[in-house]
């Protein structure tokens, strides 16, 4: 009987410290799992735009890398899940709720074509997260969950169209790929076009990713425009410049806004003839955080790597994340959200500024020309910082909204 009372008595004792004890333990797990604070990286690693947005994954993940070197935000370090868009808009909705609802990110990094942005932007509404988009667009959009780096109409299309006009005349020919930004950007330029009385002699899109550029080249060569404007994205930049060259049509000078010093190394120089960008940033700029941004880049990932515009814009928006974060000593969005308005932070591009109605950029712009050794050369910028402006003021925000929506529901037929 002694023997049986020892034994429960033992037994009785090893569960109440049992019981004492599994809290402990799972708090001290949780703890565990919570010393990291998450952010996802969504972009395309696969798809027509992966050659565009793998560099942008790059230039995120260094960010990452200098801000945990730095002591991470909070004390804890930034953990950074990379998931690929794969070039399609529902694949991005997916990808970013599952960081959202399941992987419980303090921010998502990402986007690049406007229809995997406006596939993203009811997701992180509908679950208050904060969106950092790094490319250039049509605007015409707001978001309090989303945070605009890349340039608005104002700092990028109207601004590049005005210096095509001034220095070569009109007509000009349009073309892009058939999606939500060209076909938005090209319905800016239109107007802008007409209220400065010039003409267009066309305007076409190509399918986003396709190479089949017969048709567009020949009714190019047909019309024998005095500049060309093109929004044309992915690899179809590939198939369009060298059919241009192909076909002895690389003397028309050309403005395009979807390309950058990345996609311009990896096309070649030597099919650039008289072919512009404007931009937010180029390479050659001379701000000590340019050198240092370049210098940091090649080094991890090799001299022969290049940098362009979306790459420096990334960069700078998990900086400008970071610092806020530990700034106001809370990774909340609405406290983000909040602090990060009017906030200006130093980077590649030089100095930039979050506008505190639109939560777009105040930054200074570029027009550059390609040279054929794949570098570009600054022929024009602006002398302060441009005030970004999502809605031309040509028309109220409504008329815009409602020529936005008819173009939205012409592509979803």
């Amino acid at each position: 009987m002694n023997v049986l009372r020892c034994l429960f008595s033992k037994r009785y004792k090893y569960l109440i410290r049992l019981i004492i004890i599994a809290p402990l333990l799972l708090v001290l797990s949780c703890q565990e799992q919570d010393q990291t604070v998450k952010i996802g990286i969504v972009h395309s690693l696969t798809g027509t735009m992966s050659n565009s947005e793998k560099p942008v994954v790059d230039s995120l993940l260094l960010a990452v890398e200098e801000v945990n070197q730095n002591g991470g935000v909070l004390g804890q370090q930034v953990e950074a899940i990379v998931v690929d868009g794969q070039s399609d808009p529902a694949v991005f909705a997916q990808a970013v709720e599952k960081l959202v609802t399941e992987q419980d990110v303090s921010a998502i990094f990402g986007c690049w074509t406007s229809s995997c942005r406006k596939a993203v932007k009811p997701i992180v509404e509908k679950y208050n997260n904060l969106l950092f988009y790094s490319v250039q667009f049509e605007g015409l959009e707001t978001s309090k969950n989303i945070i605009y780096l890349g340039s608005a109409p104002n700092q990028q299309l109207i601004p590049g169209v005005s210096w095509m006009l001034k220095t070569f005349g009109s007509p000009l020919y349009l073309v892009g790929s058939d999606y939500v930004f060209p076909r938005a950007a090209n319905l800016i330029i239109r107007n802008m076009v007409y209220m400065k009385e010039n003409r267009l002699v066309g305007e076409k899109y190509i399918p986003l990713g396709s190479l089949d550029m017969e048709k567009i080249i020949s009714d190019i060569k047909k019309k024998n425009p005095s500049g060309i404007i093109n929004t044309i994205n992915g690899d179809s930049n590939i198939a369009f410049f060298r059919a241009l060259k192909d076909q002895n049509l690389t003397h028309i000078p050309i403005m395009s806004f979807s390309l950058s010093e990345t996609e311009i190394n990896k096309i070649g120089g030597n099919l650039f003839d008289n072919s512009f960008i404007t931009v937010n940033y180029l390479a050659s700029s001379k701000h000590k955080g340019n050198s240092d941004f370049i210098k940091k880049f090649q080094q991890k990932y090799g001299a022969s790597h290049s940098v362009g515009s979306v790459m420096a814009m990334s960069y700078i928006a998990v900086k400008l994340w970071a610092n806020t974060v530990n700034e106001i000593n809370s990774k909340q969005v609405d406290h983000i959200r909040k602090a990060i308005s009017n906030k200006s932070i130093n980077g590649p591009a030089g100095v930039i500024s979050v506008d505190p109605e639109s939560k777009y950029i105040w930054q200074t712009i570029y027009i550059g020309k390609l040279q054929k050794s794949g570098l570009v050369e600054q022929v024009w910028s602006s002398e302060k910082p441009i005030r970004p402006k999502p809605f031309p003021m040509a028309h109220s925000q409504d008329s815009w909204l409602r020529a936005l929506k008819k173009i939205e529901t012409k592509l979803a037929k």
